[in-house]
């Protein structure tokens, strides 16, 4: 309740908002609580209830809220990857995720935060978090998000004109939803238009110098996963000539390029 949680901030103090729970273990022989460890705030609360305008009111109120993690590692965006706002009805779900997602990267959420710790656990649930940013928590078979929602956990969607990560995160999402991987390129087109081609051309350059083969298998899995957004990835990718006449010397959009050089299919004019 936001009523409740303003009451607490006027006669308290406004770091209440930032407060975490503890969470301990309890001896059953003596009852003393050990391996206490700062767990839930109001905001991770928040979320895990699906309480949407109590998260946004606490962002407003307590931005810093959007960093601080549970006793798993687990940060806000880790939650909402997890858990997806179960609780809010399937027409409006849509929308609070949007919002609650905007909300938080807006306050500086991590979208490449990635799980720390659990090294010691050998449960299902810290096998399913450990290491994983939002993203790849979402994706998972027992993640409640919904997948044709997962540009919203993308740092290609949200920083369009910054970020180099459109490959590897269309890789990441073919694997759970192929349709959602064309979703988050019209998305991206829609945000940033002229970016997305050059942010993509200078991701894959990265790549490439690293040595490795690893963006052509990443393509070669997205390619078998979701053809069609392979195929606007090549198309994004893809050179086209400039020509001082392209009505007398007209070349194709899709040329051959045997040993790294560029030859056009076509013959020159003869003067």
């Amino acid at each position: 309740s936001t009523t409740v949680l303003q009451w607490l901030v006027d006669h308290c103090s406004p770091d209440v908002l930032c407060y975490q729970s503890i969470l301990g273990t309890v001896c059953e022989e003596n009852g003393e609580t050990t391996d206490c460890r700062e767990h839930y705030t109001p905001l991770l609360a928040a979320l895990f209830m699906s309480q949407v305008e109590t998260a946004i009111w606490i962002l407003e109120n307590a931005p810093t809220s959007a960093t601080l993690a549970n006793a798993d590692g687990m940060s806000p965006l880790h939650i909402i990857g997890w858990t997806g706002l179960p609780s809010i009805s399937a027409e409006l779900r849509t929308a609070a995720l949007e919002r609650m997602c905007h909300t938080l990267v807006e306050k500086k959420a991590g979208l490449l935060t990635t799980v720390r710790g659990l090294q010691s656990r050998e449960d299902e649930f810290a096998k399913m978090i450990r290491n994983k940013t939002p993203l790849e928590i979402a994706v998972g078979q027992k993640s409640s998000f919904p997948k044709q929602m997962l540009h919203l956990l993308t740092e290609a969607y949200h920083y369009p004109a910054q970020s180099r990560r459109l490959f590897i995160e269309m890789n990441i999402i073919a694997k759970a939803n192929p349709a959602a991987c064309v979703e988050l390129l019209g998305k991206i087109q829609e945000r940033a238009p002229n970016q997305v081609q050059q942010s993509l051309r200078a991701e894959v350059r990265r790549l490439c110098v690293v040595g490795t083969n690893s963006h052509v298998n990443m393509f070669v899995e997205t390619l078998k996963m979701s053809p069609i957004a392979a195929a606007k990835l090549l198309v994004l990718l893809m050179g086209e000539p400039r020509v001082a006449d392209p009505q007398r010397y007209h070349l194709p959009l899709y040329t051959v390029l045997p040993n790294r050089e560029m030859i056009c299919p076509y013959q020159p004019v003869e003067l």
